[in-house]
């Protein structure tokens, strides 16, 4: 997933952000709730429970997606361990949903606290996190295109080979020296992180296409390929705008927009309905994995500030 744009120093801002947010998801849920159609409610009611599962956990893969990106750009700080980062990536992604969007400033606290890692270079890896994403997912709609218009995903798979071979040869050059007894824990160059971040977020890309191309089944709407691939970009771009944590309410208003255009029939309790979806969803597996996360973050914290 995306990381939440890095919020503005004045509390009363964000607060009035967060009323916003909350007063567009209310808004949202009354025009569903107001405005039900029977197709698309007989639609969600025969949804398989696999594709509800998915719903629930691909969440999840997004978060474990950009605990890896966010880990990786931190290397030539500290060697964060990949549970740690987990946890963090998860408690943070809860705690934006909260008013002042606390997850973010929480994250990079702790780093700092624990790892020694300077909120400067926290604040770095978001940069570089954000900027690689959007590069990330214009090669992803790329190969979308591609596969389509030829019928063969031959080329997106010619273009992550292309990727990831240099990846593999340096990966083949760690094991080879370890093997020989030389240390080789010096960070990866900084080329090489950013091409493993790149593919990283071709695959967080690749979910958040699933996860809208579910969704809008789930309601019954019919939406190409290359359409799941656009209302992923628009949730991830509404994402970026520092009103509310995680774009509450603009996520669901901005991705209803974007399938309201994209026919004419479609109604708007329809059009909202799968970001809903995908909000709800989210919510669940964000308190499943972001609660313990905050617990074991926390005793950890405590044994830190404890030995120092």
């Amino acid at each position: 997933m995306t990381p939440t744009a890095t919020p503005t120093r004045r509390p009363w801002l964000r607060a009035v952000g967060f009323l916003v947010g909350f007063l567009l998801l209310a808004a949202a849920v009354a025009a569903v709730l107001t405005r039900a159609d029977p197709g698309w409610t007989d639609a969600l009611r025969s949804t398989p429970p696999a594709s509800v599962a998915l719903l629930v956990l691909l969440p999840l893969v997004n978060v474990a997606i950009n605990a890896e990106c966010f880990r990786l750009l931190l290397l030539d700080q500290a060697t964060v361990p990949r549970r740690e980062m987990n946890a963090l990536i998860a408690s943070s992604w809860l705690l934006n949903h909260l008013p002042l969007r606390p997850g973010l400033l929480g994250r990079v606290a702790y780093h700092h606290a624990v790892h020694g890692i300077r909120p400067a270079a926290s604040a770095r890896a978001v940069i570089e996190s954000i900027i690689i994403g959007v590069l990330a997912f214009a090669l992803f709609l790329a190969s979308v295109y591609a596969t389509i218009r030829l019928a063969t995903p031959l080329p997106a798979a010619a273009a992550l080979l292309a990727l990831a071979a240099p990846l593999g040869a340096m990966r083949i050059q760690r094991l080879r020296a370890t093997s020989s007894g030389t240390s080789p824990h010096a960070p990866p160059p900084r080329a090489a992180t950013y091409l493993a971040v790149l593919l990283l977020k071709i695959a967080d890309h690749a979910v958040w296409w699933a996860r809208y191309a579910i969704a809008c089944s789930a309601v019954g709407l019919s939406v190409s390929p290359l359409e799941s691939a656009a209302l992923a970009a628009v949730a991830q771009a509404a994402m970026l705008i520092p009103l509310a944590g995680n774009g509450l309410g603009l996520r669901e208003w901005a991705v209803a927009t974007a399938l309201a255009a994209g026919a004419s029939d479609r109604t708007l309790a329809a059009s909202i309905t799968p970001d809903l979806l995908n909000r709800a969803a989210e919510i669940f597996a964000a308190l499943a994995a972001g609660i313990p996360a905050s617990i074991y973050l926390a005793t950890r914290l405590r044994r830190t500030t404890r030995y120092t």
